[in-house]
């Protein structure tokens, strides 16, 4: 990043997210809706496009950050440890209706949240964005666990007609396969997790070892910490070619660590 982009004035939302409506989407999915209280600047072309949602203290309140002269945020106190990102699901510009999907886990605030959250709670969006967008003239490869499916989801859904883009998608059982209204050229394999670890890292180098010419492609996706990291090193090995610009493979969650513990990038 040059220091120009590095320079670029922070922008906050700050906004209040009202829980409209509540699906079960599997055992290990629940789909959460809200209305926004502000427009939410979301991009049809984003490439899994995120949100920083702030979760309400003990009391209910929300601490929301501001920024400083200096553009830097300014946290009140224990502000951050109830801040976690999450991808988008859906937006509706014009009802300004936005879907959010919480994997449950066993135990955790935001899984407690998702798992007693009613219609009417308020939880606080504080900003947004996305690093990638479309790009017609190149294919997209798109690749994840359960904590990456409403990225892709969404970015499958909103992919140009001629945009060639596949995905993978690794899931606990077939309950959480999502019914998708995909465009001609976007496809999707959805990946039954079994005992082998390694499954969605061996259909990834599959995929891309029966691929005749590697120069067009993008890769994308979201993983546990570790396995994003080793499908990560495993691709730049098997194709020197790809550069970091057509490779982004992000630690959604790390086994053992909360949000803000580790790193999203290496």
């Amino acid at each position: 990043m040059n220091k120009k982009q590095s320079a670029k004035k922070r922008i906050i939302i700050n906004g209040l997210l009202t829980v409209s409506e509540i699906k079960l989407c599997s055992d290990n999915l629940i789909e959460i809706s809200f209305i926004s209280s502000k427009p939410l600047p979301i991009e049809d072309q984003w490439i899994g496009p995120h949100i920083t949602l702030l979760f309400p203290d003990q009391n209910g309140d929300l601490a929301f950050p501001t920024i400083n002269q200096d553009n830097q945020i300014i946290w009140q106190d224990g502000a951050q440890e109830r801040v976690r990102i999450y991808s988008v699901r859906q937006y509706d510009v014009k009802k300004q209706i936005l879907s959010v999907i919480f994997v449950i886990h066993d135990q955790g605030k935001t899984t407690n949240w998702a798992r007693n959250a009613k219609i009417n709670d308020v939880i606080g969006i504080i900003g947004l964005g996305a690093k990638s967008t479309y790009d017609i003239d190149k294919q997209w490869i798109l690749a994840g666990d359960l904590s990456a499916l409403p990225a892709i989801c969404y970015t499958l859904e909103h992919a140009p007609a001629q945009q060639q883009i596949l995905a993978f998608i690794e899931i606990k059982n077939k309950s959480d396969i999502q019914t998708l209204n995909l465009p001609a050229n976007a496809n999707v394999n959805w990946l039954i997790q079994t005992h082998d670890e390694n499954s969605l890292h061996e259909h990834m180098v599959k995929y891309l070892n029966n691929l005749s010419d590697t120069s067009k492609i993008m890769i994308w996706g979201g993983l546990e910490s570790s396995a994003a990291q080793q499908l990560r090193h495993t691709i730049m090995d098997l194709f020197p070619t790809l550069t970091r610009e057509n490779l982004s493979l992000i630690s959604y969650w790390r086994k053992g660590f909360a949000e803000g513990e580790f790193k999203h990038h290496d």
